[in-house]
């Protein structure tokens, strides 16, 4: 009976929720009149400021499409519509860039979509309010906060404060999601600098009854260090962090326990510890850094990074973060001839597991090097190797080892009065694996014509060949491409059509776009994109049509 009135209640805050998406969807459709007749009014109006002490420019425009799916479950909504505003105000020194998003795919049951911020600037100072991106270091950067913060330039000095909200909580599926943030330091950005800085993020446990994801708690300690020395022509930078991160608030504390287990004289620095987290039996404390070095000259530029994130290290201010491997990242370029001849080369490894607390090791590690030659003018050629193997310490007993051979060609020449440009690309791929061999070659032509002056058309074909276990793959490709522009008129169309046919199926991707400069300021845009896949009882159509309006104004 608990669980029949709990789901009919969860039925009846989606039906509340669902009705105000739909108030919404229309609300949106208002605006979306209202701003094509705001960008008309505009248009009319618009003027060159004679004043100094004030402008605003920007842009504002709307955004719609129309999506179909037949043949299958479609992967976008049927009909999509966005606007946004993006005025920049300046007056007697300062600077309010504004930024506002409206779209019908804003919904309860999801992050929001819609953004509605500004970042006024003067001088050294920046203030943030409503949805902006604040990146501190690499450990604290990608997540958008609905809040304010400042960040103060005064001279060497550097000082940034944020607080906001970076998740709302959605039924069934999220928690709100608090989160604050400073950071001090002395120096300029890319070049010598020393920061510091400290984050706190926490799941309100009140604002949802999901039981499917755990509320969580994240206390973040971010240090950065760099140096730049001969004109930066030889850098290095090094961002650190140390992770405190609950996964989950309503497990039980675990302070008696660590009380009991502290050295002597660590009471006070504890004491402050808990002011900010509490330590739980899901808690875990873990560190994570990244180094990178760089050289630069005339002839040659080397680049090295090494990143670290630990087994147990999380960033709730950085969502798309891999935690439990390290990477080492080598590249390097040397210009033999200048302009003419260059090789560039670059190595990767990776691994995980770094404490050993899984089963299995994974790890690989991946060279290549590319040589760019340019004999002529008109011509060019690239040649380039890679190689992929696994590590030693890789324990998945799964045998692994690549090769890759690529080469190309470009030639442009005059050929009965018309430019022409051919392009030649062969590429050989190669890999060993425990259930066999697989083997890849691919070659491509595309040959492009500029018929009149404003006019270019092309053709490209090609195969492609797979081979696994003896068994063999081929797919013919081909390709037609046209570009067309009206300068006087201020028109650009372009059409492309890609075709793949292979054992069984037949491919084919048609699109075609138009864009017309209504006036300097004004332009219109429209585009179709229809694929068919056709393969007996799984063929599919699916077609995507939209428009866009955008109008850039200077007052």
């Amino acid at each position: 009976m608990v669980g029949e009135v709990t789901q009919n209640g969860h039925g009846d805050e989606r039906g509340k929720m669902a009705r105000k998406d739909n108030e919404r969807a229309r609300g949106v459709r208002r605006s979306f009149l209202w701003l094509v007749a705001g960008v008309l009014v505009l248009t009319a109006v618009e003027v060159q400021a004679g004043s100094r002490w004030l402008g605003v420019s920007g842009s504002l425009g709307t955004y719609g499409e129309v999506y179909h799916m037949q043949g299958r479950e479609g992967r976008r909504d049927p009909t999509t519509g966005r606007l946004y505003f993006r005025p920049t105000v300046t007056a007697l020194g300062l600077t309010f860039p504004f930024e506002v998003v409206v779209s019908t795919e804003e919904t309860q049951f999801r992050q929001s979509y819609n953004r509605l911020g500004i970042d006024p600037h003067w001088r050294w100072i920046t203030l943030h309010l409503g949805d902006f991106y604040p990146r501190l270091n690499y450990f604290v950067s990608g997540v958008r906060v609905r809040g304010a913060g400042v960040d103060l330039r005064p001279g060497i000095f550097r000082l940034s404060v944020f607080k906001g909200q970076s998740r709302r909580s959605v039924p069934g599926e999220a928690f709100r999601r608090n989160m604050w943030a400073a950071q001090v330091g002395i120096g300029r950005e890319n070049g010598n600098l020393l920061e510091v800085g400290l984050l706190k993020a926490a799941d309100d446990t009140t604002s949802s009854t999901t039981t499917t994801v755990t509320p969580q708690e994240n206390l973040l300690f971010v240090g950065r260090l760099g140096i730049s020395l001969f004109r930066r022509h030889l850098t290095l930078l090094v961002e650190g962090a140390g992770s405190l991160h609950t996964r989950d608030l309503r497990s039980p504390s675990a302070d008696s326990l660590i009380r009991e287990q502290l050295p002597q004289g660590m009471d006070k620095a504890y004491n402050l510890l808990t002011r900010y987290f509490t330590p739980r039996v899901s808690s875990r404390a873990d560190y994570a850094y990244r180094v990178m070095f760089g050289f630069r000259s005339r002839r040659a530029t080397l680049r090295a990074q090494y990143n670290r994130l630990g087994p147990g290290f999380v960033s709730l201010a950085m969502p798309y973060a891999v935690n439990d491997r390290v990477n080492l990242n080598l590249s390097g370029t040397v210009h033999i001839i200048r302009g003419r001849l260059s090789l560039r080369s670059r190595f990767t490894r990776y691994r995980d597991n770094l404490q050993n607390e899984k089963t299995t090791t994974n790890g690989r590690q991946f060279w290549t090097t590319t040589l760019q030659a340019k004999p002529w003018r008109s011509t060019s050629l690239n040649l380039s190797v890679g190689l992929g193997t696994q590590i030693r310490e890789d324990s998945m007993r799964v045998v692994f080892q690549g090769q890759r051979y690529n080469g190309g060609l470009t030639q442009r020449f005059q050929l009965l009065g018309r430019q022409h440009t051919f392009r030649f690309s062969h590429t050989e791929q190669r890999s060993e694996r425990w259930q066999g061999e697989y083997d890849v070659s691919n070659t491509t032509v595309r040959w492009d014509v500029e018929w009149w002056r404003n006019f270019v058309a092309g053709i490209s074909l090609g195969t492609a060949n797979n081979e696994f276990r003896g068994q063999k793959v081929q797919v013919g490709i081909f390709g037609f491409s046209a570009r067309h522009r009206l300068p006087r008129k201020r028109i650009t169309n372009h059409l492309n059509v890609g075709v793949r046919r292979g054992t069984g199926y037949t491919s084919v991707v048609s699109r075609v776009g138009f864009r017309w400069s209504l006036t300097r300021a004004d332009a219109l845009s429209l585009m179709f994109r229809r694929t068919d896949y056709l393969r007996g009882a799984a063929t599919y159509h699916e077609m995507l049509g939209s428009v866009t309006l955008d109008h850039r104004f200077n007052l």
